[in-house]
């Protein structure tokens, strides 16, 4: 995706009502001059009644540029957003959750989180029909643990679908420990269409604010 691309549409309107804003007030001094000139000498315009006219005048057109400013503002906000999230095309990021699709040409690639240093821990992989496709023994120290799979057997690589991870954490005492699990993918496609930008990331479409890392 060409970021230039994704300035089509932010701006326009702001220009718009500049020219709007400019003209009418034109029209405002030119409708105030000609009045002066031919007003009746033995009935002169009441001046305070315009220039209560002309401050009002003066007030809409400020707030409007304030709006304008708003406006522009709001733009840049979004130009900044969309810019970053095409960035990541094509990048591995890490995003919370359990859940991923797989293409069948990439490794698995899962983490948990233990807050605490563990006894035991099993991680099992699911296919999406809730069966354990894979099994294995954990780290258990504390912090953060990768899990990259290309095979379930050792030979034949993981096939495309959908994946979850289930990891059970104990304690000493046999105890559970609540872990935390993310998913890790390529960003396979980037949405600018919207409010905020949304990845394609494992067969999810995902709010850029939900990336945890990201990996080159």
């Amino acid at each position: 995706m060409d970021i230039a691309s994704i300035t089509a549409g932010l701006s326009g309107q702001t220009e718009t009502v500049s020219n709007g804003i400019a003209q009418d007030f034109d029209t405002f001094l030119t409708l105030l001059t000609t009045q002066l000139q031919n007003q009746d000498p033995l009935e002169p315009t009441d001046s305070n009644e315009f220039t209560r006219q002309l401050v009002s005048f003066a007030g809409v057109e400020q707030q409007i540029q304030a709006n304008e400013n708003l406006q522009d503002l709001s733009t840049l906000t979004a130009f900044n957003q969309n810019a970053a999230a095409v960035n990541y095309l094509g990048k591995t990021v890490t995003i919370a959750g359990d859940t991923i699709t797989n293409d069948g040409s990439t490794p698995l690639g899962f983490e948990y989180d233990l807050p605490v240093t563990a006894d035991k821990v099993t991680v099992q992989i699911l296919n999406a029909d809730g069966d354990v496709v894979f099994e294995q023994d954990g780290e258990t120290n504390f912090g953060i643990h990768r899990i990259d799979l290309s095979s379930f057997d050792g030979e034949t690589p993981v096939p495309a679908g959908q994946y979850s991870v289930r990891v059970d954490a104990r304690d000493a005492d046999n105890k559970a420990i609540q872990t935390n699990s993310f998913v890790r993918a390529r960003v396979d496609e980037v949405e600018t269409s919207g409010l905020t930008p949304l990845l394609t990331i494992g067969g999810q479409r995902i709010p850029l604010h939900q990336i945890a890392a990201v990996a080159a």
